[in-house]
């Protein structure tokens, strides 16, 4: 593939293949930290207030600051080999199939903005967006702060859909049934039903920030104490104190066990 290309594909491979690992950005404790799928940490490096992580090829880690705004390519030995300056109050990002990047920022009250590969802003949205995702496609999904929603927007920033959510949620994952979980700050997990209707609602204390259902069932919530795996019939198997944890990366293991 072209160099382009071919950087972008083994981005997405670093993502799908390796170990088993919960990546963890710790907020206020300045760090990431990795952990397997029985709470026992790994590794961690040291990061200024992230708010995202991702893996990246060569065993090296992405971190993405809230407050300088930035993404840092950098080894689990805390060498920073790249750093990408994008806008202030970041809050998520993600890759589109051509190399641009689409962003969430508290930036004017919560923008929705897509960025050229040079970092020239293509559009920007006023949503009230404090957490994004990619579906498969180009449908980007975002959750809205003020009039709470979850809404769906094209790759050109055109709104496609919207369903309505509790007030206070923080964090959400699409399911592949159409449906979505949502880490909400009343202390719960709720997960909506692909028609918008509450399937299912789970206590988790410590205020959830983002939320990951595995494909045994099992649910990863992260929390400003620390993070908690839940059996699927909501029942706590672990919990882990670590600080405050922003959104979530998961590598899921192999069969799902």
């Amino acid at each position: 593939a072209e160099p382009g290309l071919a950087a972008r594909l083994l981005a997405v491979a670093a993502r799908i293949d390796g170990a088993p690992a919960l990546l963890v950005p710790l907020y206020t404790n300045d760090a990431v930290v990795e952990l397997d799928f029985d709470g026992n940490e790994r590794r961690r490096v040291a990061c200024d207030g992230p708010w995202g992580a991702w893996p990246l090829p060569d065993d090296r880690v992405a971190t993405l600051s809230y407050s300088d705004g930035h993404v840092c390519e950098r080894t689990w030995h805390g060498d920073v080999e790249a750093v990408h300056e994008l806008h202030q109050n970041l809050t998520s990002l993600r890759v589109l199939d051509d190399g641009d990047r689409v962003t969430t920022s508290w930036r004017e009250e919560g923008l929705l903005v897509r960025l050229a590969p040079d970092g020239t802003e293509r559009w920007r949205v006023g949503v009230s967006g404090i957490r994004m995702d990619r579906h498969f496609g180009d449908e980007l999904f975002v959750l809205t702060r003020d009039d709470p929603a979850l809404r769906v927007f094209s790759a050109a920033g055109e709104p496609l859909r919207a369903t309505k959510v509790p007030a206070g949620c923080r964090g959400f994952h699409l399911l592949p049934s159409g449906g979505v979980l949502l880490a909400t700050r009343g202390d719960e997990v709720v997960e909506l039903g692909p028609d918008g209707s509450t399937v299912a609602t789970r206590a988790v204390p410590g205020k959830p920030n983002d939320v990951f259902r595995l494909r045994d069932g099992r649910t990863v919530v992260a929390c400003e104490r620390g993070l908690v795996l839940l059996a699927p019939d909501g029942s706590e198997l672990w919990r882990k104190e670590l600080g405050y944890c922003g959104p979530l990366f998961v590598r899921e293991p192999a069969g799902g066990r």
